[in-house]
């Protein structure tokens, strides 16, 4: 009993299981009512307020730039992001155990500010822009790029299915998807990971 209480409690103080149940608590919320238990009342529902609008992404205090990944268009999507995020932050916290909803978070806004400035570029101001799936590529690149021989089928899988599917070659999850990749780069060279290996103990004199 104490080990299965044991390892009850090391699920639910895993950051994964955190960010995952307040992505599920948003995604409820914002595809039911527009009043939040009678307190946050808006005429545009929590995903649309909490979604990043591109012509106006700093709207609402610039919330959206930093919770906008953790709301999805619908369950369909938010289950497949959540788990390619529990895989892809699994592997990751392998490298970089510390500060991880920290890194997350920074992660998530990089790629944001990276969207933002692009559409503003580019004149790419329509839509809006929500998902994990831009921090899940950063993850999964900074895996990579960790031990590129260990997980070079994963590569080619990632991108033909955020890449090369013919729904994502004409709209901004294109460049979502393509910053998430450079920001991981990015992270990768910021935050070198751990590679050592404990050194084997001999027992010759």
């Amino acid at each position: 009993m104490n080990r299965s209480h044991a390892a009850i409690s090391r699920f639910i103080k895993n950051p994964l299981f955190l960010i995952a149940l307040v992505s599920l608590s948003l995604q409820v919320l914002g595809t039911t009512e527009s009043s939040l238990f009678g307190f946050f009342k808006s005429e545009a529902s929590l995903m649309e307020w909490l979604s990043l609008d591109l012509k106006h992404p700093f709207s609402h205090g610039g919330i959206p730039l930093l919770l906008s990944p953790f709301i999805h268009i619908s369950f369909p999507h938010f289950f497949v992001n959540v788990m390619l995020f529990i895989i892809s932050g699994f592997l990751f916290l392998k490298y970089r155990p510390r500060f991880f909803i920290a890194r997350l978070l920074l992660l998530g806004l990089t790629i944001n500010f990276l969207i933002v400035a692009l559409s503003l570029t580019l004149g790419l101001n329509e839509g809006r822009v929500l998902g994990l799936s831009g921090i899940v590529l950063s993850l999964f690149t900074y895996v990579i790029l960790c031990e590129p021989k260990k997980y070079v089928i994963l590569f080619f899988a990632l991108v033909i299915s955020f890449w090369a599917l013919p729904e994502h070659s004409t709209s901004m999850t294109f460049w979502g998807h393509t910053m998430g990749l450079f920001v991981g780069i990015t992270a990768y060279l910021v935050w070198p990971p751990n590679l050592k290996r404990p050194s084997k103990v001999s027992n010759s004199p």
